[in-house]
């Protein structure tokens, strides 16, 4: 892939996220700004409920099918996927609709419940179809719309009926994700695509629920882990100081997927060269640096924007100061630690993918339970630290783990 292609694949994924989670960035400053920080902190855990469900029903569809339609094979895949995703959205959706009806807080339940069938629809989008046919900058944009519209809601939030505001801010997050996978359709139709065309196998489908089912191993336990540290942040440090983790979790979250965006365009690079030059270091490093790079420069955007925080938020910012101190320090240590991840999926090891990213987890979680009593919240820097250098330690150590599973000649037949 040229630099040419991978800039114009990274600035589309990035120009979605700008939309979306830009505007409820702003969104989120004007209420920290008007002394709402504890709606943030309400809104923003149910939020990232409706997106971690998003994440589960999609059943690793931005990776998986971006291979399979990459490969020529997305059209023959495409129905029995989604059959799958489309369970697993249902019963995601049933799984958080139980949430909401025992959830305490009532402005929680009320975005829940408003933003219950984005989980569902979500199931039914294309974007990693997208990302394999080539038309990454097509699907960045209006894959963020769900945010953008329910920033809209949270800007009219009105604090005097919370729970009607709530529902409200839900069920636009809904109306966002019925139009982004709406014009998903849409452009694949117009590249000579249609759901109609593809046909389901009982063999496919198994292939696919098998597959998916690795990679979601793998990947929501880090989905989980991220939403934890705000569940955390509430019982040990507060309303305020939970809101400023909120507040400052988005930033930092910001920075992450902006470098996930550039990995995700890598990803298809690295695995072909994997496949012609095997595991070396220097290969995982030489097509990778450019997220290492960013994660850098972020990190130095957020010192950046510690200046700001006080001018912005006036009396929120001590808050949110700490808060992005402890989460961004860790973002160049995240980034050095995917570099191994990405080896490990790119040669098809998941299940160790998965076993390396779940014991890091559940030792980080430990630690920042353990501390967190006595060093409030600096424990969230220690915990995060503790996670990803753990990751890096053990495939520095084991350097076959990251390719103890890889199917030599799929990997050849790909590279050609």
């Amino acid at each position: 892939m040229t630099n040419a292609a991978r800039l114009k694949g990274i600035l589309g994924l990035a120009s979605g996220f700008a939309i979306g989670q830009g505007a409820m960035f702003l969104a989120q400053t004007w209420l920290v700004v008007s002394g709402h920080l504890d709606i943030v902190g309400r809104v923003g855990l149910a939020l990232a409920g409706l997106s971690l469900g998003q994440f589960v029903s999609d059943c690793g569809g931005t990776v998986l099918l971006s291979r399979h339609a990459a490969r020529g094979r997305g059209q023959d895949y495409l129905a029995s996927a989604i059959l799958v995703r489309f369970v697993v959205g249902l019963g995601t959706a049933l799984g958080l609709l139980f949430l909401a009806i025992i959830a305490a807080d009532p402005v929680e339940r009320a975005v829940l419940l408003g933003g219950l069938v984005s989980v569902v629809v979500w199931s039914l989008n294309l974007a990693g179809f997208l990302d394999g046919i080539g038309r990454t900058a097509s699907s960045g944009p209006i894959s963020s719309l769900s945010w953008l519209v329910a920033a809209i809601g949270l800007i009219l939030f009105d604090t005097s009926t919370p729970v009607r505001s709530g529902i409200v801010v839900g069920t636009l997050f809904s109306l966002g994700t019925v139009l982004s996978v709406a014009f998903q359709y849409r452009i694949v139709r117009r590249e000579g695509y249609t759901l109609r065309a593809s046909r389901l196998s009982p063999i496919l489908v198994r292939d696919f629920a098998r597959e998916a089912w690795y990679y979601t191993l793998a990947s929501v336990p880090s989905q989980i882990y991220g939403r934890s540290l705000l569940v955390i942040a509430k019982a040990f440090l507060g309303a305020e100081m939970a809101g400023g983790v909120v507040y400052a979790r988005n930033i930092i979250t910001a920075a992450m997927q902006g470098i996930s965006f550039i990995r995700r365009v890598e990803f298809p690079a690295l695995t072909r060269h994997l496949a012609i030059e095997g595991y070396r270091l220097r290969t995982a490093f030489l097509h990778q640096w450019w997220s290492v790079a960013a994660s850098f420069v972020f990190l130095a955007i957020v010192i950046g924007v510690l200046f700001a925080v006080p001018v912005v938020i006036g009396g929120g910012s001590d808050s949110v100061t700490l808060a992005l101190i402890c989460l961004s320090v860790p973002v160049p240590i995240w980034a050095l630690s995917s570099v191994f991840g990405q080896v490990a999926l790119a040669v098809g090891s998941t299940r160790t993918y998965a076993f390396v990213i779940n014991c890091s987890l559940v030792l980080g979680v430990g630690v920042i339970l353990a501390i967190i009593p006595a060093i409030g919240v600096y424990a969230l820097l220690v915990g995060e630290t503790v996670v990803y250098g753990t990751q890096i330690v053990v495939y520095l150590l084991f350097p076959g783990l990251a390719t103890v599973e890889a199917r030599g000649a799929e990997l050849q037949r790909i590279a050609r």
